[in-house]
């Protein structure tokens, strides 16, 4: 499929979906919405994709949602409708990063904000050029914070920092960003691809079967209210990864003091 807002491309086991509206700053609109979820489903289902990379094209990650869009419904008269279209394909990306299989990094190559805020934090691991900034925007134009904001941002910083950022919508660099939990890294601009990257192929070689199911596992914890309830499942997961031929692989690479070659089966 050919795509109008987004490039994609595989190398090495690892896909690179980059927002490409540079001159809108990557801004979230339907179409890009649909693209994005449509892309996403697509690396689901390539068995060649072990790894997903979530970037953006020029000097912004994403502006977030889209504001003129906005404007134009509220001179339309058609306000509520256009949230709706907007946010409809939107959730369904953050809902689709947070259940599929396959670890998704966002590679943050600057400005970040609103919707684009919480695109970021739906993937599994956020690394951040210094150049990166960050902000709860939504306040600003009267809404409250979409995309899985209230969910994801809560969860990992807690509610009362996570509630600052959504009162003010004030803009936190990298750096703050890292310091507060948004971030795994913040890395120098001119490297973000080049350790991103490093660390996708690092990924892609690991087992993926084992890592599917450790990433389903912590997504479980955030929710789960009984111990002995998720300690049985992480066990059952435990037992069924050690009948797969990764699990094998790895001990006797571990034995013969090489490095495993895993192959995700």
């Amino acid at each position: 499929m050919k795509y109008e807002s987004l490039r994609f491309n595989v190398e090495d086991g690892v896909a690179v979906i980059t927002l490409s509206r540079p001159e809108k700053l990557n801004a979230l609109d339907e179409q890009v919405a649909r693209e994005l979820l449509e892309c996403l489903r697509r690396c689901e289902e390539d068995e060649s994709v072990r790894v997903v990379v979530i970037t953006g094209e020029g000097r912004a990650f994403s502006a977030g949602g889209d504001v003129k869009g906005m404007f134009k419904s509220i001179e339309e008269g058609q306000p509520g409708e256009f949230m709706d279209r907007l946010t409809e394909p939107l959730y369904k990306v953050s809902l689709k990063i947070r259940e599929m299989s396959k670890l998704v990094i966002a590679a943050v190559n600057g400005p970040a904000m609103g919707a684009a805020f919480n695109l970021a934090i739906a993937c599994d691991i956020v690394v951040a050029s210094d150049n990166a900034k960050f902000a709860q925007s939504f306040v600003r134009l009267g809404l409250i914070p979409g995309m899985g904001g209230t969910y994801l941002l809560t969860r990992l910083i807690g509610p009362l920092k996570a509630g600052e950022l959504f009162y003010t919508g004030r803009t936190v660099d990298a750096q703050e960003a890292f310091q507060l939990g948004i971030v795994n890294r913040v890395v120098p601009h001119e490297k973000l691809m080049e350790e991103v990257m490093k660390l996708a192929k690092l990924l892609a070689m690991g087992p993926a079967l084992a890592l599917a199911r450790t990433k389903k596992l912590l997504e479980q914890a955030t929710r789960a209210t009984d111990i002995r309830q998720h300690l049985e499942e992480e066990r059952k997961m435990q037992v069924e990864s050690a009948k797969t031929k990764d699990y094998e692989e790895g001990v006797r690479a571990f034995i013969e003091k090489r490095e495993p070659l895993f192959q995700g089966r």
